[in-house]
């Protein structure tokens, strides 16, 4: 008979392990519910949770609330209305150190050369940004502390600042 050597048999056990263990895992993120019928017999009713939730499309009206609760609704609600650009506009010396940001946003766009492409799907999305001004005003607010930073990154890296 051959011997096998310490250093082999920690080879095979480690798979091993690891199996045994993934399985374990697993068995545990999949729990049943027991539920009690009302017959004097030990028979039980096992209810198997799906492992997948199935959610059906949004259609842009129903936003799911799920996994917020109201104080973290309260603070999306509060993010969402942030509308003050008092601290942005009109100040003269930021657009002289650091040029119009529109105009210099608009400068690096290099996808498809320039050229507008019509897209139906494109079309839609322009439709409804356009139909709805008051939350581009709400957009801009929110990104006008980031937008210089990434438009001076897309520079740097000299890729198309319309990404």
């Amino acid at each position: 008979m051959s011997t096998v050597s310490s250093k082999s048999r920690s080879f095979i056990a480690l798979p091993l392990t690891l199996a045994v263990s993934t399985l374990l895992i697993s068995a545990c993120s999949n729990t049943s519910a027991v539920k009690k019928t009302g017959a004097t017999g030990s028979s039980a009713v096992v209810n198997k949770r799906p492992a997948t939730q199935v959610t059906k499309p949004s259609t842009g009206a129903d936003y799911s609330t799920a996994f917020l609760d109201a104080e973290s609704l309260d603070e999306l609600a509060d993010l969402l209305e942030a509308t003050d650009m008092t601290m942005v506009e009109g100040n003269k010396l930021a657009i002289q150190q650091y040029g119009d940001l529109w105009n210099r946003l608009r400068a690096g766009y290099r996808m498809n050369g320039g050229r507008p492409v019509y897209n139906q799907r494109i079309e839609a999305q322009k439709g409804w940004f356009t139909s709805r001004q008051d939350y581009l005003n709400r957009l801009t607010a929110r990104a006008s502390r980031y937008l210089y930073h990434t438009v001076r990154e897309a520079e740097r890296r000299n890729i198309p600042t319309e990404l």
